[in-house]
This record gives structure tokens, C-alpha cells and sequence, in this order.
């Protein structure tokens, strides 16, 4: 039934859009009653007055009435830089209108007034502390991921495992690869999916200039990456002795030409799942436990890096500032960098003549595929613990819907109008970008990004120079604090857990 469900919704878009994302279940026929709304069956394929007709998203999502209560939304600080907050109206932006549409179609379907509040700057620790003290005023809550470890051990966040028989977490609409990641056990507590535009506006991708991939006689990047073979060991071969001291002062700098120019802190992160580093997994219960040692695997991405950054000429690492690298590329300095998926909307990237897109490349061709990483502070949702269990379920039935109607109707506009066509130069690249969003993966450290000692940002940012690189000292030395981080965490997340059943 879920590929029957996809295909559906695929037919129903009819401008020839292709979704992408995980394939549903089929939804629950009769939602659960609830105090205080009206709930009415939901059919399984066609609707209610014609079941010939091919169902929408509307037609497979649970009915209610809310009596046309107010659902205040509220956003932490980066909301409006990862996040579209739409204006007031319609303003011609295909962006803001289809967020428009869809909280709309979320507010007639549910007969509710949705109401945004955007948390000032580095306010963050506001919710929690709301939270805490009973403050019900906020029925939904979204932040970043990298924060996640300090907010749901202090119970501020219910569990959407609570309400499953209206919520689908292997829905088209949620991220399900980061909803289980970031689970504990079956337990949800962070919800990931297409109400939040940040899951693919962090995501990390590659560019090349093609220009000077035709200077340089570069082969067909595109068969490359089909046929697999697009690995470290290829990027080097491919850049290695791409140098021009443009300036003639004999120095590597920003305004000479190279193969590859990197900074060396986000840029680095972009590397970390096709590295496989990480020292937390989950069992067969999906309950986080420490791996010890590091792998042969990541070991071998270590040198490659190194190698790669440091010791083949034709590489340029500039600095803390990967925006500067984008300035780079988009004058011709450069024939690959790594970048945001954001980046491509600023104007020194529209305004470049033509380039291409493609994924990180992989370790070595035995890699399963092409793995992404997506910046921490990609957005995740909360259910505050502190409201009636009336308004928890009305917040489950708006988020569900709001996730939904994204990626009906805005999820479209952004991936498919805005970001395949305009912002992308050839057909090719667009099937790169899905590449790159289906192999977007995670790790659970992610959710203590700068605390805990073996993450993308303690290790990779932190080793690298031309001096040295991550080892099996680098870390055998952090093993202890990451097992002592485990087992503070896990023991807060038990007694949360504990408490909570008690009562």
C-alpha cells in the first residue's frame, strides 16, 4: 500500500514534479476520537464523494474540527534563516507563497488560526525554561538539532510515539532516516520533516565550474558519479596539479586557481558520514550504545583527507569562511568546492555562467552510495510537555498536517521550481540533487554537536592542519569523555523516563 500511495500522489501532480523522500504507510482509516473536535473517517484511496478520484494529501490525512482555536507556533532564533517564516500575504515570492498555501490548507482543514513566534537571536534557552515552569502558550516548537541533548532529558518535549494512530513517521512528508536516528528506542521526541525547509537548505553539496572543467579536459563528471566511481582517490587524480599563480607573487592565496579550495571548519564537517566517524550506535532495539575504537575504514578517510587537503598540490584550504570559497568559485578560481545547498540561492552563485552539481564523493567504490551530511543546525520538532493532553493532540493533528501540506505544496516549489530550475544549469544536476538528498545521513551525536568529543566539528575541525591528522590516539584520548557523556545522558534520559511512568 505505500507504493500504491506514492504513485498516487505522484499522479496527482500533475506539472510532472518528481518527490522524493521516504514512501508511506497506509494512514490509520478512523483517527482517535478527542475532546472538544469533531473526527471523521478518513478513506484509504479515493474520497469520501468520489471514490474514483485520486487522493491528495488533504484526502489522506485524519479530520477534525478544532472550533477555530488559535495554535501558536514558535520558532527559535535561526527560524528565518533556515526556515521560511511567511509574511502576512501574498507577496508574489514563490517561497513565502506556498508557505502561505500551505498553512492555509492546514488552517481550513482543521478550522484552526495558526499563529508564528519567532524567538529573538540566541533566545534559545527560553522554550525549555517555559517549558519547565507550565507555560502553555506555544503548542508547537522548532529548534536546531545541535541543541537537542540539553532539552529532551529535562522533559520539555512529550513523545510523538504517543500518538502514533494519527501520526506516520514513514510518511513521504517525514525524514524517517533522521527520525530514527535521533529516536531512543521507539521513543520520538524530535520530529524531522517537510514543515521545515532547512532539511535540504543544510544539506552539503559539491560544485564544479564548468568552464574549467573544459580547460582542463576533465571527463564526463556526471557518467562518473553513475557509474560509482566518483571516490576521494578520483577527485585527486582529477585536481591534483591544478595550480596557477595567477597574482605571480609566489604564494598560494585567494587569487590564484586551483582543483579544489576548502576552509577548514564546515567544509571539513561536509566529509563526516562518507569518513564514518562516530563512536555511538544504535542495537537491534534502536537504543543508542558506544562503539569502541575507530574503524580501518575511517582510518583510511583520515590519510585520504589529508592527502587530499594538504600534501597534493592543486588543494587550497582557506580559512574559517566558506563563503569566501563560493566568491572563489564563482570567479573561475576554482574547479570543485563543497557548499550548502543554501548557498546556491546567493546572487554570486546565480550570477555565475554555468556550473554543475554533484555529491559528496564516496570513500572508495564499495561505498553502498553517496552520502550526505546536513549541517546541526538543520530544524527538528518539539511537542512542549507542558500542554493539555487536548492541545497535544490538536498540536499532533497541525504538525502532521503542516509536514504534510509541505510537501504537497511547498516542498515543489523549493526543490523542484526554485532549486532544479532556476538555481541548477543542466538536467544532469538535478538528478545529482536527488542523489544528494537521499543519501543525507546523521549521527546520534549530532544532537550535542560541540560537547560531545567525537563528532564532525570535535574531530575533524579540530586535527586537521598540515601538521598533523585524526589517528587512533586522537581517539583512544577522547574514548573516555565520550563514554562518560553516554552514560550522564542516558542516565538522565532513564530517570526523564522513570519519573514519568511513576506518576
Amino acid at each position: 500500500m505505500k507504493k500504491v500511495i506514492s504513485i498516487l500522489l505522484l499522479l496527482s501532480m500533475l506539472t510532472g514534479l518528481v518527490a522524493c523522500g521516504n514512501e508511506p504507510d497506509e494512514p490509520s482509516d478512523t483517527a482517535p476520537s478527542d475532546p472538544g473536535s469533531t473526527v471523521t473517517d478518513t478513506p484509504a484511496g479515493g474520497t469520501q464523494d468520489d471514490p474514483a478520484k485520486e487522493p491528495t494529501v488533504a484526502d489522506l490525512l485524519p479530520t477534525a474540527d478544532f472550533d477555530g482555536a488559535t495554535v501558536s507556533i514558535c520558532m527559535d532564533g535561526w527560524a528565518g534563516d533556515g526556515d521560511y517564516v511567511p509574511s502576512d500575504e501574498i507577496t508574489g515570492s514563490a517561497i513565502n507563497d506556498a508557505v502561505i498555501d500551505r498553512n492555509r490548507a492546514v488552517e481550513e482543514l482543521y478550522n484552526v488560526d495558526l499563529d508564528y513566534f519567532v524567538l529573538a537571536g540566541e533566545t534559545r534557552d527560553a522554550y525549555p525554561q517555559w517549558s519547565m515552569a507550565g507555560d502553555d502558550t506555544h503548542k508547537l516548537y522548532t529548534s536546531r538539532t545541535r541543541y537537542m541533548s540539553e532539552y529532551i532529558t529535562k522533559n520539555v518535549a512529550r513523545s510523538w510515539s504517543d500518538y502514533t494512530d494519527i501520526i506516520d513517521f514513514e510518511a513521504d512528508w517525514f525524514n524517517t532516516y533522521a527520525i530514527n536516528t535521533f529516536a531512543i528506542g521507539h521513543d520520538v521526541r524530535m520530529l524531522y520533516g517537510d514543515m521545515n525547509e532547512s532539511n535540504i537548505r543544510y544539506v552539503w553539496i559539491w560544485l564544479f565550474n564548468k568552464e574549467l572543467t573544459e580547460q582542463y579536459h576533465l571527463p564526463d563528471l556526471y557518467e562518473i558519479v553513475d557509474e560509482g566511481k566518483w571516490t576521494m582517490d578520483c577527485l585527486m587524480t582529477l585536481t591534483n596539479g591544478v595550480y596557477t599563480d595567477v597574482n605571480g607573487d609566489g604564494w598560494e592565496d585567494d587569487g590564484d586557481v586551483y582543483g579544489y579550495v576548502s576552509d577548514n571548519a564546515a567544509s571539513f564537517d561536509s566529509w563526516s558520514p562518507t569518513l564514518g566517524i562516530g563512536v555511538i550506535k544504535k542495537d537491534e532495539n534502536n537504543y543508542p550504545v558506544f562503539v569502541e575504537g575507530v574503524s580501518e575504514r575511517t582510518l583510511q578517510g583520515f590519510e585520504k583527507l589529508y592527502n587530499l587537503l594538504y600534501k597534493q598540490v592543486g588543494s587550497y584550504v582557506y580559512g574559517q569562511s566558506w563563503k569566501q570559497l563560493d566568491a572563489m568559485f564563482a570567479q573561475n578560481k576554482a574547479i570543485f568546492t563543497n557548499t550548502l545547498i543554501q548557498y546556491l540561492e546567493s546572487d554570486i552563485i546565480r550570477e555565475m555562467v554555468d556550473f554543475g552539481v554533484l555529491p559528496t564523493p564516496k570513500l572508495t567504490e564499495d561505498q553502498d552510495t553517496y552520502y550526505s551530511h546536513t549541517d546541526c543546525l538543520f530544524t527538528c520538532q518539539l511537542l512542549p510537555s507542558a500542554l493539555k493532553e487536548e492541545d497535544a493532540l490538536r498540536s499532533v493533528y497541525i504538525a502532521n498536517a503542516l509536514n504534510a501540506f509541505g510537501y504537497e505544496l511547498e516542498r515543489p516549489v523549493y526543490y523542484e521550481m526554485v532549486l532544479k530550475t532556476r538555481l541548477t544549469r543542466d538536467k544532469d544536476s538535478t538528478r545529482m540533487m536527488d542523489l544528494v538528498l537521499d543519501g543525507r545521513r546523521y549521527g546520534f551525536e549530532y544532537m550535542a554537536e560541540s560537547d560531545f568529543q567525537i563528532t564532525h566539528v570535535t574531530i575533524l575541525r579540530n586535527f586537521y592542519s598540515r601538521e598533523k591528522y585524526p589517528n587512533v590516539s586522537t581517539y583512544t584520548m577522547k574514548t573516555d569523555l565520550c563514554k562518560l557523556w553516554m552514560e550522564q545522558f542516558l542516565g538522565r534520559w532513564n530517570e526523564m523516563v522513570k519519573t514519568l511512568n511513576d506518576r
